[in-house]
């Protein structure tokens, strides 16, 4: 391009970050865990966790975070040393599904009965708590240590239309067996 020339002008085609939006959490979880090798990804369930997960998980309690898709790699970032075990993405604008977050379950406690536990922390959103809630009466039906604590992050919203803020709700905690 000469220096008289005008840069080319963005259109709707040009201006978007992403190729195609069915693949959009895909290929952010993946650019998330090829640009930090302490990172993995399993693509069938949409997990991002710790690449030393197999070695950490043997006598820690592990942490799990989730939510629906559409803001990756952001809460895929939280996962790593003092922080999450893994993170599952949902779908666009759509909470991860039950069996998402048993897998999840899954991963970072493979031996339910000699393991300190899992935590499991996501925001106060219905799909978030109904799916939640529902993977982990399944993982401990199934044996596995699990505790939940949903959180309040929406600071949008006033306090005078449910006071929510950045601190966990004690009152409601629909699976309060805490890990051993």
């Amino acid at each position: 391009m000469a220096a008289t020339e005008a840069p080319p002008t963005a259109t709707k085609e040009t201006f978007h970050l992403i190729n195609a939006p069915g693949d959009a959490i895909h290929e952010a979880l993946t650019g998330l865990t090829q640009h930090h090798p302490s990172l993995s990804y399993a693509p069938t369930h949409k997990i991002v966790y710790r690449s030393d997960l197999i070695d950490f998980r043997k006598d820690h309690v592990t942490t799990i975070g989730f939510s629906g898709g559409g803001h990756e790699p952001m809460f895929g970032g939280f996962v790593g040393p003092s922080f999450l075990s893994a993170y599952v993405s949902g779908n666009i604008f759509a909470s991860p599904t039950a069996a998402q977050i048993l897998e999840a379950i899954k991963m970072v406690q493979p031996d339910p009965g000699n393991h300190p536990g899992t935590l499991i922390v996501c925001g106060n959103y219905t799909g978030d708590i109904l799916n939640a809630g529902l993977a982990i009466t399944r993982a401990q039906a199934l044996g596995y240590k699990v505790a939940f604590v949903p959180v309040g992050d929406d600071v949008a919203v006033g306090r005078k239309k449910g006071g929510k803020s950045i601190t966990p709700y004690r009152d409601r905690r629909p699976c309060p067996s805490p890990p051993a």
